[in-house]
Parts: C-alpha cells; sequence; structure tokens
C-alpha cells in the first residue's frame, strides 16, 4: 500500500509534528533575522520548505504535521518579540498561501503527469502566484487593523511586496525540495564518482555561469540582470534537475542580491518600487532553465526507455535476437584486436513447446522468465546474454 494511504501511527504521527516543528521554526528564525524593524523580510524560506515537504512526501499530510507547522510559526515570532495577535494573523496568512497552492497541485496532478513532470515549475509558478495573491491580500487586509507600525505603505505596494517576496521565495526554495534525489541515487552518484574519473569538461557551464556573473558585477547597466541567462541554459541542458536547481538558485540569488544593493546606491528613492520588478525579472529568469532542465531529464528518460525496448525482448528483458548479434559482433572485433578469447553458448530449453500445449502460453513465458532470470544471477558484468526467439538463448562470453 502507498505510503500516503496507509493509517499513520502515533508514534509516526508525533514524529511528524515534532519534525516540522523544529523545520518551520528554524527556517522562520532564518526569515527574521532578515526582517527589518516593521518591514517584511527580505527573504522568508519558511512557507516554501513546508510546501515542499509536503509536496514531496504526500504521507505527511496529516492534522498532527499542520499542527507542527503552525507551531513553529508562532513560536519563531513570539521569542522574538512579536504581539500574539499579529503573530496569528501572520501565520494565517503564511498557512493561506501554502493551502492554496497544495490543493492547486492536488486538483491538478493527473494534468501535471500527462506532461511527464516536464512543465511542472510551470504549474507550480501559477498555483504559487495564486496562493501567493490570497495570502498577501489577507495580510494587507488585516494586518494594518491588529497593528499600526507594520505595513503602513499604501494598499497596492504592500500587496505587491508580499506577492513578489512569496514569488521570489518559491522559485529560490521550491525546486531545490522538489528535486532533491533519494538516497539511492544521490550514494550511486557519490560512488561513480569515487571509482571514475572526474570529466573536467563538465564544468564548463559552471565556468561560463561564473563569468557571467561577474561580467554583471562589474557592468553598471540595466541590462546586467540578463547577462548569466545563456550560461544557466547551458547548465540546464548539461546537469540533471537537482543540481542545476542549487546552481540555479545560488546564481539568481547573486543577482537578485546585487541588483538590488546597485540600485538602492543610485535610485534611492525609488528603492522600494524597483526592487519589485528586479524580483520579477529575476523570478523570470530562474523559471527558464528549471523549465529546459525538466523537459530535457523528461526528453532523456524517454530516449532511454525507447533505446531499451527496442533492443531488449520484452519478456525476458535480456538482448533481442538484433541487439544481442550487434554486440556479439562489437565484442568479438575487439577480443580479435586484442588477441583474446571468446565462447557462444547456445541453450534451448528442453520441452518448451510441450510446456505451452500443456499448461498454456502463460506458463510457459514463466517458465521462460525464470530461466532467464535464473541465468542472469551466474553472469558476469562483461558477459553478452540474449533471447533468439522461442526457447532459444545464447550466451558470448570473454
Amino acid at each position: 500500500m502507498p505510503k500516503s494511504i496507509r493509517p499513520l501511527s502515533h508514534h509516526t504521527a508525533l514524529l511528524h509534528f515534532a519534525i516540522f516543528a523544529i523545520v518551520i521554526l528554524a527556517f522562520c528564525l532564518l526569515g527574521i533575522a532578515t526582517r527589518p524593524v516593521d518591514f517584511l523580510a527580505s527573504f522568508w524560506p519558511a512557507n516554501s520548505v513546508l510546501l515542499g515537504l509536503l509536496i514531496r512526501f504526500p504521507h505527511t499530510r496529516h492534522l498532527l504535521a499542520w499542527l507542527g507547522a503552525i507551531t513553529g510559526y508562532m513560536l519563531a515570532d513570539l521569542v522574538t518579540g512579536s504581539a500574539f495577535i499579529l503573530t496569528a494573523v501572520l501565520t494565517m496568512a503564511n498557512l493561506i498561501y501554502v493551502a492554496i497552492v497544495l490543493w492547486l497541485y492536488r486538483h491538478f496532478t493527473e494534468q501535471i503527469h500527462k506532461t511527464h513532470y516536464g512543465y511542472l515549475y510551470l504549474f507550480l509558478l501559477v498555483f504559487c502566484a495564486v496562493g501567493s495573491a490570497l495570502g498577501a491580500l489577507f495580510a494587507v487586509s488585516v494586518v494594518p487593523l491588529v497593528n499600526t507600525t507594520f505595513m503602513q505603505n499604501p494598499f497596492i505596494y504592500e500587496f505587491s511586496d508580499w506577492f513578489s517576496a512569496e514569488m521570489q521565495n518559491a522559485i529560490l526554495v521550491l525546486p531545490l525540495i522538489i528535486s532533491y534525489p533519494p538516497r539511492r541515487i544521490l550514494i550511486q552518484a557519490l560512488l561513480r564518482l569515487k571509482t571514475q574519473d572526474f570529466p573536467w569538461s563538465t564544468l564548463l557551464p559552471v565556468i561560463a555561469l561564473i563569468c557571467s556573473l561577474l561580467i554583471s558585477y562589474y557592468d553598471q547597466g540595466p541590462g546586467s540582470l540578463l547577462f548569466p541567462i545563456a550560461a544557466l541554459i547551458w547548465c540546464a541542458l548539461s546537469y540533471a534537475p537537482f543540481p542545476l536547481a542549487l546552481i540555479n538558485t545560488i546564481a539568481c540569488t547573486v543577482i537578485i542580491y546585487h541588483t538590488s544593493h546597485q540600485h538602492l546606491i543610485s535610485h534611492s528613492v525609488g528603492y522600494l518600487s524597483s526592487i519589485l520588478s528586479i524580483r520579477m525579472g529575476a523570478i523570470m529568469m530562474a523559471l527558464a532553465p528549471l523549465t529546459v532542465s525538466n523537459i530535457n531529464a523528461v526528453r532523456s528518460k524517454l530516449i532511454r526507455e525507447l533505446k531499451h525496448n527496442a533492443s531488449h525482448d520484452e519478456l525476458t528483458q535480456s538482448f533481442n535476437r538484433r541487439q544481442f548479434y550487434q554486440a556479439v559482433k562489437d565484442a568479438m572485433s575487439t577480443a580479435q584486436q586484442k588477441q583474446q578469447s571468446f565462447a557462444i553458448l547456445m541453450l534451448d530449453i528442453d520441452h518448451f513447446k510441450s510446456i505451452n500445449d500443456r499448461y498454456g502460453h502463460q506458463a510457459g513465458d514463466f517458465a521462460l522468465q525464470i530461466c532467464a532470470n535464473t541465468i542472469k544471477e551466474h553472469l558476469r558484468k562483461s558477459d553478452i546474454f540474449g533471447r533468439l526467439g522461442g526457447g532459444g538463448i545464447r550466451h558470448h562470453a570473454q
């Protein structure tokens, strides 16, 4: 039974409560550290972390996990001196955003799956825009009623500030959580790095990105924000989704910080309104490589599946006749050049036709699968194994 529909034990539910409370408390305190007096935090990752965990781990979508998140939100503001009523209102605004985006994600899961998750971040951007708008509307409407020193700028500015900040946090944090590889795949990747020579040419896209960021840093023109786009697209075409998400987050954070700081020095009067434009531009820039990376990963996966289906027997998952002959031809050519010996063994399953006739084709298929799996268990990595048709199986050993 999938984890998302298994009944949770009391111990597991309490564990989720503690984990969500601690994680959200930590990221809230990180966000509060970036919050000027009487202003919103310039970086508030807690909402995107909570949303990412609920999307990535469906079995945590239960009441105690939500209560743990609420506890984290409330404790973070209360221990830093905020009033209880203001803390409650801000927590409600945060939860509105998370709940709306999660509901939209669950509602449109089928449509996302039809695209093989290639357009996942485009969908999430739209969902986050809806959730951010509703959360900002609630916050801007209610906070001034309970606090006379917080959110005192015009309505449209406070709304835009909350909305753009939430969208910025989503595009920087969500991809890291969603694309983080399972532990098994991560361990396999680390083992490959230890056992194989590192291909230094794979660092070229990162080097190009660093160079473009340096040029953007020293350039004073308005187009400096766009310099890293080509390098980010190159990274998207070269790396797996998680490394790309990490590179994208770091690069966009540097760009947002540098551009905001540069604009504050040169246009201090219009800084508060200009930062909104900078955020939205960075969001659009960050979206492009994420989408390219996802679509590229989907395309590569489909090509691998197509090649596997074209070269393997569907029943035994061994090489089919054409692929076996081609692999053996290449192996024999290599062996002759190196003056190595090789052997070819052909097996025919006894009474295979009688099994089909007496017990049916399903029993015959099962017998063939058992035979193929048994042989595979005793093969070396360099051996070639294929099914030629019917009950005929060949094995090439070098």
